[in-house]
């Protein structure tokens, strides 16, 4: 029930990138001017200005009874008097005292801080009580202080009205901070909304199609979802995919095909010449079918390197290492073998006995000798076909991994029988496995062809 829900609000979602963009700028303004709304009623709990709405009052009734008693009375009244909250407290002033710091008001240091009350200019604010001025009165620290306020009754009596001194809140603790402080983590929350819901299916798409490509008789399959550009798009992906893959199987078809019917005349053709009479012409005859044989069938393994058909299998490597050594004794020639135990990888076994065996008939061919050695480095299989041979150039081995390429003047056909193929279809062998294929120098010369095969490279 939660998923279908989830999948109804995202129909009712917009599809477009740029219209998603800007509900979510409209989204985060009401967002941010909702919060600061509730902030703001939850650092003011009571009516604004209650604390100078409350004070005035309690100066209105203080000063009313003061200004209607008796004047004898009055500094009775104030010793008796409960002080107010956020008032220090009261005091009368003398008339005398009171003009004195009135005429007080001066800049006695010369700068700029005047020591009497501040005059204002306000009339008389009930039956002849007049405020006169107010000034602040800084503490020892001098970081904080409080204000003092003068009034004048009818019969011209003052009285002083302290305020209590505020506490300052430290800066964390301000609302003004903390408001700030979230509506820049609201703005944060939502970007990270945005990142995640806009460009996961970007980020989705641009990893399958990177992955693409690496093991050819393998599609990436992408989820169409996003916003409609990119659902477009993935479908688009997609498409192409099945396309390239149709193209594959028709190409493995027709080389299936085209090999058929190069074989046929061939096998005639050896069939005729095996009843001829022995002579030299039969001999040369033969061995041009022979080298015609070798090149098209080197031509259709790399054309159709990779996608066989076979299903890949778990290979235990030392049992099957042995195995191609084996082959090659029966021939008398000895490949010498170091394999490290328990090794095994998931693959197509006669793809990679054929890419071996390429690599294996270059040493022998152009070395006289070689020699295998399998291990692991960083959680992949490394197969290494060592010779000491003559080596090849640094700067012709990458040339010499692409199809009909041949080194030198001395891989002709009658001696090598090459047609440039062998290192080209053993690349794309271990490419279609998932790894890679590379030719180093060997200590003390000579080279290795270094096969790098990843333990899971191939689904079941």
């Amino acid at each position: 029930m939660r998923t279908s829900g989830l999948r109804c609000l995202a129909r009712l979602l917009p599809r477009r990138i740029a219209v998603q963009i800007t509900l979510v700028m409209v989204l985060a303004v009401i967002s941010i001017a909702v919060l600061t709304f509730l902030l703001l009623r939850l650092m003011h709990e009571g009516p604004p200005h209650e604390d100078y709405v409350r004070n005035n009052l309690a100066y209105g009734l203080v000063l009313g009874t003061l200004n209607a008693g008796d004047p004898a009375a009055r500094a009775a009244y104030l010793e008796g008097m409960r002080t107010p909250e956020g008032v220090s407290g009261f005091r009368l002033v003398e008339a005398g005292e009171l003009q004195a710091l009135f005429d007080e008001r001066r800049d006695p240091g010369g700068q700029g801080e005047f020591a009497g009350p501040r005059p204002r200019g306000a009339g008389p604010l009930r039956d002849g009580v007049v405020l006169l001025g107010d000034r602040f009165l800084p503490d020892a620290s001098g970081e904080g202080g409080h204000r003092e306020f003068f009034f004048r009754l009818s019969d011209g009596t003052g009285v002083a009205i302290t305020e209590a001194q505020r506490e300052r809140l430290p800066l964390l603790l301000t609302p003004l901070f903390q408001m700030l402080v979230s509506l820049a983590v609201s703005v944060l929350l939502l970007l990270v909304w945005v990142a995640l819901t806009l460009t996961r299916p970007l980020s989705e798409l641009a990893a399958s199609a990177a992955l693409y490509g690496q093991a050819p008789t393998r599609p990436v399959p992408i989820v169409e979802r996003g916003p409609s550009e990119v659902r477009k798009v993935a479908h688009a992906f997609n498409l192409m995919q099945e396309r390239i893959q149709d193209m594959i199987a028709r190409r493995t078809r027709m080389l299936a095909a085209i090999g058929h019917d190069l074989r046929t005349p061939l096998t005639r053709l050896r069939l005729r010449l095996a009843l001829m009479d022995e002579g030299e012409m039969k001999q040369r005859s033969l061995a041009d079918l022979d080298l015609m044989e070798i090149q098209i069938n080197g031509a259709l393994s790399y054309l159709r390197a990779g996608d066989t058909g076979e299903a890949p299998d778990l290979i235990d490597l030392g049992s099957f290492l042995r195995g191609i050594t084996d082959q090659y004794e029966d021939l008398d020639q000895q490949v010498p073998l170091t394999c490290a135990g328990g090794l095994s990888l998931r693959g197509r076994p006669v793809e990679l006995n054929r890419a071996l065996c390429n690599l294996i008939d270059n040493a022998l061919r152009y070395a006289g000798a070689a020699e295998i050695r399998a291990g692991t480095a960083e959680g992949a299989v490394v197969i290494d076909v060592i010779d000491h041979g003559p080596g090849i150039d640094p700067d012709a081995r990458a040339r010499l991994l692409e199809p009909f390429e041949r080194g030198d003047e001395a891989r002709t056909y009658g001696k090598g029988v090459g047609f440039g193929l062998g290192l080209s279809i053993s690349l794309s062998i271990a490419e279609a496995h998932g790894g890679h294929l590379e030719l180093l120098d060997t200590p003390g010369g000579g080279l290795t062809a270094r096969m790098v095969l990843p333990m899971d490279g191939l689904a079941a």
